[in-house]
């Protein structure tokens, strides 16, 4: 055979390539391609939390840029959070090679989303999570600072209104969800302002400046007029 072909086992899997010997070694190695890839092992737990501050600050920067490319209506600061938090979730961790670990697979999450391989909707999923778990603590600390007041004061009936109002308004926004009238992915109420927010831009800018339905005083109008009204506050 003019050009004999080579049998190199790399992580477990036979790849055929067209060199030999020497210059098959140096090819491959046991990243399964060049190495390049490959986190260097830390020699210490200081060097490995190193590199986790690196990388925690290397996502801090990809921060705008992430938004950008995503079309995310998330506050920077929730996203801060979020990426916080997910370092936070192995703050216990001791293991050097562990942590080297970690620090490898974050910098694939971040490569993936610099390049926009994931999708819009794994980012979102994952900072609607962040979201919606702020505010579950947020919701518990309220109710018992109310219940605390309550006892205080004598005047539980306060307390429960609030959780009432809070509960209500909950159930209002599953009700719409099941009725299509908002989309499955907003699951909170303040997500459901944000949504409301957006949508209300999108209508003016349909209505006004690409149909010349009505104008911005009308808008304004109609606005006002219902703020003033109950019933379903997305319509």
């Amino acid at each position: 055979m003019s050009a004999p072909m080579a049998a190199t086992t790399v992580a477990g899997a036979v790849t055929r390539s067209r060199i030999s010997g020497s210059a098959a070694k140096a090819a491959y190695t046991q990243t399964g391609g060049s190495g390049r890839e490959a986190t260097p092992l830390s020699g210490s737990y200081a060097e490995a939390r190193s590199r986790v501050l690196n990388l925690y600050r290397r996502g801090l920067r990809d921060i705008p840029e992430m938004r950008r490319n995503y079309n995310l209506n998330e506050s920077p600061a929730l996203i801060r959070d979020c990426l916080r938090a997910q370092f936070e979730m192995h703050a216990g961790v001791r293991d050097a090679k562990v942590l080297d670990m970690l620090v490898f697979k974050g910098r694939q999450n971040l490569d993936e989303i610099r390049a926009q391989w994931k999708g819009r909707h794994q980012v979102t999923s994952l900072l609607l999570a962040h979201e919606a778990a702020l505010l579950r603590e947020a919701a518990a600390s309220e109710a018992a600072a109310a219940v605390a007041a309550g006892a205080a004061t004598g005047d539980g009936g306060a307390a429960a209104a609030a959780a009432m109002s809070t509960e209500a308004r909950e159930a209002a926004l599953r009700e719409w969800v099941e009725l299509e009238l908002v989309p499955p992915s907003v699951a909170t109420w303040p997500q459901f302002l944000r949504w409301q927010t957006e949508q209300d831009a999108k209508f003016e800018a349909w209505a006004v400046a690409e149909k010349g339905l009505f104008s911005e005083q009308e808008l304004a109008a109609n606005r006002a007029h219902a703020e003033k009204t109950t019933g379903c506050t997305i319509m």
